[in-house]
């Protein structure tokens, strides 16, 4: 999964919620997920820069470079006081969307609970 691209709201707003979607998905136990640190470490030993990596293109590179079948990408933004999470699946070997979806919620509290209705959402 790369990271969520923040929309009107800070790069670390998006970041945790990535680390709590990483989390569900987890947990879930349909999904094998590659950890964070593992692949920042392949990235810097490939010298590929994922920054602001949230486009198709980008992801399907991305996930050639971490050797995965899918990758996760999107966004966590903030409009008129309602937060979205909005995240596409994307098949890294044809380059097509697989699966997307997304959570709303008016209050930062109740984005986990959607976060993890959406792990469950994708394992089907």
């Amino acid at each position: 999964m790369s990271e969520l691209e923040p929309q009107n709201v800070s790069a670390g707003d998006a970041a945790v919620i990535a680390d709590l979607l990483r989390a569900e998905l987890v947990k879930n136990g349909t999904f094998n997920v590659v950890e964070k640190a593992n692949m920042q470490k392949i990235l810097a030993e490939q010298a590929f820069q994922n920054t602001g990596c949230t486009s198709q293109d980008c992801a399907v590179k991305l996930g050639k470079v971490l050797n995965v079948q899918r990758i996760v990408v999107g966004s966590f933004g903030k409009l008129i006081g309602t937060y979205f999470v909005n995240i596409r699946v994307v098949n890294v070997e044809t380059g097509k969307v697989v699966f997307a979806d997304s959570v709303k919620a008016a209050a930062i509290d109740d984005i986990e609970t959607g976060l993890r209705e959406l792990s469950i959402r994708m394992a089907r």
